[in-house]
């Protein structure tokens, strides 16, 4: 029997999940295994006879010393191996197959061997294949993983690795320590990678660090690239950061393709191209992310979609000092929602569609950005609607600050309908080209605004129809702009539209004798060519004068009377 020598044994009782942590003798151990039979391995001279003499006994195989194995071996869940003293199992190339409990196993090294070792059921540490905190631990963390049990990176640990490899279904890692690339890596080298696995769950309150200051060049890296993969869950409070890219690609921090995956409660920071993207997606979300760029290098946050994407959401993103976009949906029957935006260097606040990836039938709600500074792209905007996205339905949203736009309606896009849109301090409020029927209600302008609203900037044989209700131009230098004939009614057609508030929307004017076919000219810069003006007789004579509105122009209108009005004769008008 191996001698009385000290091995760990808090939490010994049977039952118990925590691993052994204390000191006391084998006799010990012995009293205190509930039910369960130990044996000591020094009785046999390999763990393979070991297990050969146990067979479907239910026992406790402790050991204090190193074991060989001497052939590729499987250990039944009867057996519950139990090392202690920093013993370890020497197999060589030999492979294991173990199903016992890993519960009591200590933090220490296990296994010492290139063979593969699988069937873990409970939570598996790399430390047991000799992961070391703070250097290169690629092959442990890997042979982790490889082993089926759920990998947990303790907080406190760092674990520097590349290419971790998921081939199993159903696979979990938990980070709760930092899990870091190492310096000088290869183009397209990540901290995880897999092909073709459905399940995947990488969680946690830790970190994964793309290591930015350890590479250059034209290299770029990911954290996470998961391709044609189903079901997978990314989040529950990981931290991404630091990644690196070199190369103009655009290559994302996290990256997954399939269907059916969810990024939810994440926190990025210095993510450089793109941070999230799922691409080629469906009945997929990305949820609670705070993306914050503080080395200005970042392109979008968010990314989801793709040419055949459909059915996707995003919601509840925060993002500061994007280099594009920070959000973008390039999918179909998909919304966006709650999304607040403080800075963007370059285009959008929230993009919907791109070339051959529309956008359509999406719902686009709850939205703030603030600060868009693109100089260059007179199109950016802080919601852009394009890509020959159709049927776009946008609502609550509040833009302040932009060198350009607040909203842009083009590049294909048609038929968008919005609502409740605020904007302030923007070059142009809001500006479509060629976008079929747009509807725009309840919509305000604040602070500086150069132009209202423009619309088919040039002229076209595809006007943009616009319905414009409870809107507010007042504060625009230039209310409405663009080809003359898309301005003109039946094109622009407004209602309850307000283009100075300090002048009225209602009044009366005297019609009495005018003559037959006489008239009087309105003036009121509420006016426009393609208001709806209601003319309401305020008396008998006003009626029998028989009043219409001969023409409209931009501030004025013309009250033409068919008889000539008797005394006292009046008529209100209402531009509604």
């Amino acid at each position: 029997m191996d001698p009385l020598q000290p091995i760990p044994t808090t939490n010994l009782d049977a039952g118990s999940d925590s691993p052994l942590s204390a000191q006391a003798d084998l006799l010990e151990v012995v009293q205190r295994i509930n039910g369960t039979g130990l044996v000591p391995c020094s009785q046999f001279g390999t763990l393979n006879q070991a297990v050969a003499a146990i067979g479907s006994t239910v026992k406790t195989l402790a050991y204090g010393a190193d074991i060989t194995v001497s052939a590729n071996i499987v250990i039944p869940a009867n057996i519950e191996l139990l090392p202690y003293n920093g013993a370890k199992i020497n197999h060589s190339t030999y492979t294991i197959s173990y199903s016992g409990s890993t519960k009591r196993w200590p933090s220490t090294q296990i296994f010492n061997g290139t063979g593969a070792v699988t069937g873990f059921k409970d939570v598996t540490l790399p430390v047991w294949w000799g992961a070391t905190n703070s250097a290169l631990s690629t092959t442990a963390v890997q042979a982790a993983v490889a082993s089926g049990g759920k990998v947990v990176i303790p907080e406190g640990f760092t674990y520097i690795v590349k290419n971790i490899a998921i081939t199993t279904a159903k696979q979990t890692v938990e980070v709760n320590g930092t899990l870091q690339l190492p310096s000088s890596c290869a183009d397209n080298d990540a901290v995880f990678v897999a092909t073709s696995i459905d399940g995947i769950r990488i969680v946690g309150t830790g970190i994964i660090d793309g290591n930015k200051a350890g590479q250059s060049g034209t290299v770029s890296q990911q954290l996470i690239r998961f391709l044609t993969s189903n079901n997978v869950f990314v989040g529950n409070g990981l931290t991404f950061k630091k990644n690196y890219s070199g190369a103009s690609t655009s290559y994302a921090a996290i990256y997954i393709t399939g269907s059916n995956n969810k990024v939810d409660n994440i926190y990025l920071f210095d993510w450089s191209k793109e941070g999230v993207y799922l691409n080629e997606c469906s009945y997929s979300s990305v949820l609670n992310v705070i993306a914050i760029d503080v080395d200005s290098d970042s392109w979008s946050a968010v990314q989801v979609g793709g040419s055949t994407s459909t059915h996707n959401r995003i919601n509840d993103i925060t993002a500061k000092n994007t280099g594009a976009s920070a959000v973008g949906l390039d999918s179909k029957y998909s919304s966006v929602s709650d999304i607040v935006v403080d800075t963007v260097r370059f285009q959008n606040g929230v993009n919907l569609g791109h070339t051959g990836k529309p956008a359509s039938y999406s719902t686009v709600s709850n939205i703030v950005v603030k600060n868009l500074t693109d100089n260059a792209n007179v199109n950016s905007a802080g919601v852009n609607v394009g890509g020959d996205s159709v049927g776009v339905e946008i609502n609550n949203v509040v833009v302040d600050g932009s060198t350009q736009r607040g909203i842009n309606i083009s590049d294909g896009a048609t038929d968008v309908d919005l609502s409740n849109i605020r904007v302030k301090d923007c070059l142009t409020g809001i500006s479509m080209y060629k976008s079929g029927q747009v509807k725009i209600n309840k919509f305000s302008l604040h602070g500086t605004i150069t132009t209202g609203i423009i619309k088919d900037s040039a002229a076209s044989s595809d006007y943009t129809t616009l319905h414009a209700t409870d809107i507010d131009l007042t504060v625009a230098t230039n209310k409405i702009a663009g080809a003359a004939t898309g301005l003109a009614s039946p094109y622009t057609v407004f209602q309850t539209a307000v283009f100075d508030n300090t002048a009225a929307t209602d009044s009366g004017v005297a019609i009495a004798g005018l003559g037959a076919g006489g008239t009087v000219t309105v003036t009121n810069a509420n006016a426009r060519a393609n208001s709806r003006i209601i003319l309401e007789p305020s008396n008998v004579a006003g009626m029998n004068a028989m009043p219409f509105i001969s023409t409209q122009n931009d501030g004025n209108f013309v009250v033409t009377t068919v008889n000539n009005g008797a005394a006292g004769a009046f008529v209100r008008w209402k531009i509604v």
